[in-house]
């Protein structure tokens, strides 16, 4: 019995390593949209002169 019970912390310490991957991954995500929004608006301003078909296109590019 008294084996049995050191196992069981070791099989907990394993649990928390996954859960941290994940939460990073997510917390990137989020942040790119945010700033993409804001572009789409600011793009059609400009849209009407050669400069902001140029903008577009970079980001159009760089995503």
């Amino acid at each position: 019995m008294l084996p049995t019970h050191p196992p069981p912390p070791m099989q907990a310490d394993p649990p928390p390593l996954p859960p941290h991957s994940p939460p990073p991954l997510q917390a990137e995500a989020p942040p790119p949209p945010p700033p993409q929004a804001p572009p789409p608006l600011q793009a059609e301003a400009p849209a009407a002169s050669n400069a902001g078909e140029g903008s577009a296109a970079s980001a159009a590019s760089a995503s």
